[in-house]
């Protein structure tokens, strides 16, 4: 049998035990919290990086844009631009040294707006100024030039480019 001054000790060491396990949990705990925050805040941060990384990449297109063949008799210009998660274009086709036109004089009055594509290549609808009615246009991007294909003309009178290559404004 133990004395009683071996069982005192022995409390002590089962105290100091205690303690250091408890010591641990608390601290295991304060790591468990840890590593979920850590976790958490890496999925916010990777996340962030790829909305960010996703939407310079797919705008690629936007800037101004003006026709290679421009001339004193045409000129087609395209500025596309991108806002809440849209990707917005403009555009102003003169003809005739400017007797007929298709174009907007509003900063605001966008010819398409769609979704952020990452592609080099859409689809979109757009709206004539002229007229007001609505036709599709492919845009492409290609060896740093945007091809413009008009797919269906609008109803009505417009003035839009069949085809165009245009290059972009520096």
């Amino acid at each position: 049998m133990c004395n009683l001054k071996e069982q005192r000790r022995n409390l002590k060491r089962a105290g100091k035990i205690g303690l250091i396990v408890l010591n641990l949990k608390k601290l295991n705990d304060y790591m468990k919290n840890f590593l979920v925050r850590l976790f958490a805040l890496s999925i916010l941060f990777v996340s962030s990086y790829t909305f960010c990384l996703s939407q310079s990449q797919s705008c690629r297109i936007c800037g101004s844009w003006r026709w290679e063949k421009n001339d004193e008799r045409h000129d087609f210009l395209l500025e596309i631009s991108i806002k809440d998660s849209l990707i917005f274009g403009r555009h102003c086709y003169i003809l005739d040294s400017g007797n007929k036109m298709d174009c907007s004089m509003e900063s605001t009055d966008a010819s398409f707006k769609t979704q952020i594509s990452v592609a080099d290549s859409m689809t979109v609808i757009i709206r004539s100024y002229y007229s007001n009615q609505k036709g599709l246009v492919k845009l492409e991007l290609k060896n740093k030039k945007l091809y413009w294909t008009l797919i269906k003309a609008p109803k009505g009178e417009y003035y839009l480019p069949k085809n165009a290559i245009l290059l972009k404004d520096k």
